[in-house]
């Protein structure tokens, strides 16, 4: 099973949401929470 890359702008569109943590963003899109982390980081 290969990962999808996911782009940051993917990211963006949970965080505007507001309404998901970090660790249901990453269980929905198939990332580590360690990565949607630092991708909040990057966004704030």
């Amino acid at each position: 099973m290969r990962r999808v890359k996911k782009s940051f702008d993917d990211y963006v569109v949970y965080f505007k949401e507001g309404r998901l943590n970090d660790a249901q963003i990453a269980k929905e899109m198939g990332v580590s929470r360690v990565n949607v982390g630092k991708m909040r980081r990057k966004w704030e």
